[in-house]
């Protein structure tokens, strides 16, 4: 295995080319897995990516009250990860994380910066808060 100081090389070149451009940049970077089975019993973990979502989600928001940015990535090519970090057949890299402080500085690519920093839009409840059947909307 390669060693530990270059982590963040092997991560950004599991990365599609688009995030790379800018992940490259951030000082941390984490792959997020799903592990398929319970160590313990050897059972299906069905809850899999639940469980990454919750944990995904609590680094967001303690990362947020330290005034650090997260970046969550799909965009990933999860076999190269496989090779990078020997991740066994029962684990699968899911996602990957940018942690880090905002940087707008000129050196920056301009129109990512436009992207990142306008404000966010997001959609509205009735699209996916449902009641009685998918795609009734909830009367919110």
């Amino acid at each position: 295995m390669k060693g530990q100081d270059d982590t963040h090389a092997r991560i950004l070149e599991c990365l599609v080319e688009g995030n790379r451009a800018w992940a490259q940049n951030a000082p941390v970077l984490a792959l997020g897995l799903v592990v398929r089975t319970f160590t313990r019993t050897g059972e299906p973990n069905k809850a899999a990516e639940h469980d990454l979502g919750l944990a995904s989600a609590n680094i967001a928001t303690e990362a947020t009250t330290r005034k650090l940015f997260v970046h969550q990535m799909i965009g990933l090519d999860p076999d190269a990860a496989r090779i990078a970090f020997d991740i066994p057949d029962h684990a699968e890299a899911f996602t990957a994380l940018a942690i880090g402080y905002r940087e707008t500085s000129s050196h920056m690519n301009q129109a990512l910066i436009e992207r990142d920093t306008k404000p966010r839009e997001r959609r509205a409840l009735r699209e996916f808060v449902f009641t009685a059947r998918f795609g009734n909307p909830a009367g919110l």
